[in-house]
């Protein structure tokens, strides 16, 4: 399921192995992390999504609160989000529409990491 810590695994090894997504982030300048923390999740607790863009390691995802605040965390309702999302994927959605969570942190974190992250979107799993 979408992710779910299986979808996760498999996508941290296919993110692993893409060429693209590893010469994209060998160019940023130091490790990079935007968070997601979305309130009210399947089972009333705090879903949360963690990606970090490293230049030498690459991108990965977790699904553990990090242990630290990210760069750029986005918090909103779990729901609102995953509906916010599909409605994108059915084009349902505008492209450039405003996302329905709130930010802390550092918004240029976004353009940023634009080009590993469009490099990582690439990358699907089977």
């Amino acid at each position: 399921g979408f992710m779910s810590y299986t979808h996760v695994f498999i996508m941290n090894r296919l993110l692993a192995a893409s060429e693209e997504v590893k010469a994209e982030a060998a160019k940023l300048d130091r490790a990079y992390s935007m968070v997601f923390e979305l309130g009210n999740g399947p089972r009333g607790e705090t879903v949360w999504w963690d990606m970090r863009f490293d230049p030498e390691a690459g991108v990965s995802f977790s699904l553990q609160e990090p242990s630290a605040p990210g760069d750029l965390t986005l918090k909103g309702d779990y729901a609102t989000y995953i509906n916010f999302l599909k409605g994108m994927v059915a084009g349902e959605v505008p492209r450039d529409a405003q996302e329905p969570v709130t930010s802390v942190g550092d918004p240029g974190v976004v353009e940023t990491v634009a080009a590993v992250f469009a490099a990582s979107q690439k990358v699907k799993s089977p």
